[in-house]
């Protein structure tokens, strides 16, 4: 038996996802019409949208706060307090800074494979392949959280996991036996380095706001100002605006359009990331992994219909396709949103363990109100 396990504010992933896929829309049209992609330029729009996007947001928060007196209010799904005491971390602020510089790093990382390295190393070998090996940051994430965050793994997480980690095996065997060449050996490696270093940053981030008490948004500001740090730096060795002279050279008609693109890009990434860490801190790395990689079995389709670069194979695309929906399927199983109820594997799922505390609170209401009229009957 199958159950569908609802959660709160599911408005928040959902929108993620949207705004996910509608960036990769835009990097797409960007790529098939105007030739431009895997340039650096990219990054400082990424990083400038993260300190944009959370300066913006938490100046909103401050004035939401201004018009509330004293007590708890929600701003976008996360409690706040009104003129609470001050809260003790557990973690100084050299600890806190370091875990700043090293969750951008690793974003700066991933961002220097995504849209620059990786993207040339592509060649002969598909496209798609960066987004279909996105299963291993759910893989990752779970680890990290298991040791880093110690979060316990429960039967159907761990039967998820496996099924996981043997559709991302055949995944990469097939692809290297369909690409016998050296580079898509380089190409998996960096990938799944890069993927680590993705659910890598999710984690810190979880861990800042929840043991740190961190504001989000402060959390994605600063994130933006040292990835802007980073991006200066790379800058030296890359020049962000190489890609777009070389447009204007080729047909300065395009321009206005591309510019425009690139706007659009821009104010994607700002709702897209505003999205990202709240569905980060009212979820968790392995959630926000599933919503990262839902959009996947549309990837594959798309780059088959569009026949780009070698993601034309009939063969692969059925096997891919097939993974991927296992993938999705089994990534909604271990994030308690399919429920199986077969070999205990619905026990620990946060439907259950939710109708187990209704009932207790229902088993506790009826207690006192038959204390309440044992008292009034005794009196």
């Amino acid at each position: 038996m199958i159950k569908i396990g609802t959660r709160p504010n599911l408005f928040y992933p959902s929108m993620f996802i949207i705004f996910n896929g509608l960036r990769k829309i835009d990097s797409i049209i960007m790529e098939k019409y105007f030739n431009f992609s895997c340039d650096t330029l990219f990054i400082f729009l990424m990083f400038f949208a993260d300190f944009l996007s959370g300066l913006t947001i938490y100046l909103s928060q401050q004035k939401f706060l201004r018009k509330k007196d004293s007590g708890a209010y929600k701003f976008m799904g996360i409690e706040l307090i009104k003129n609470e005491l001050d809260m003790n971390r557990p973690d100084g602020t050299c600890k806190i800074l370091l875990l700043f510089f090293l969750g951008s790093y690793l974003d700066f990382v991933e961002y220097i494979f995504s849209s620059y390295y990786l993207p040339g190393e592509y060649g002969q070998i598909s496209i798609s392949l960066e987004w279909r090996l996105k299963s291993f940051i759910i893989c990752t994430s779970a680890l990290f959280c298991y040791f880093i965050l110690g979060l316990p793994i429960f039967k159907h997480q761990k039967i998820s996991l496996i099924i996981i980690l043997i559709c991302l095996i055949i995944l990469v065997v097939t692809e290297m036996i369909e690409y016998y060449q050296d580079r898509i050996f380089k190409v998996i490696f960096f990938l799944v380095i890069n993927q680590a270093f993705n659910s890598g940053l999710d984690v810190i981030e979880k861990y800042l706001l929840e043991y740190d008490f961190l504001n989000p948004f402060i959390m994605l500001m600063t994130e933006g100002l040292i990835g802007l740090f980073y991006s200066s730096l790379f800058a030296i060795y890359q020049n962000p605006f190489q890609k777009i002279k070389s447009v204007y050279k080729m047909d300065p008609g395009k321009m206005p359009f591309l510019i425009i693109f690139l706007i659009i890009f821009f104010i994607l990434t700002c709702v897209r990331n505003i999205y990202r860490v709240i569905t980060n801190k009212l979820y968790s790395p392995t959630n926000k992994a599933l919503f990262d990689y839902i959009l996947t079995p549309l990837i594959i389709v798309y780059y088959f219909i569009s026949k780009d670069n070698n993601d034309n194979n009939l063969y692969s695309f059925i096997i891919n396709l097939f993974i991927s929906l296992i993938t999705v399927f089994c990534s909604l199983i271990y994030n308690d949103f399919i429920i199986i109820f077969c070999c205990d594997m619905e026990h620990n799922t946060h439907y259950e363990v939710s109708k187990r505390a209704s009932v207790m609170d229902l088993e506790a209401l009826n207690d006192s109100d038959c204390d309440s009229t044992f008292n009034e009957q005794f009196f």
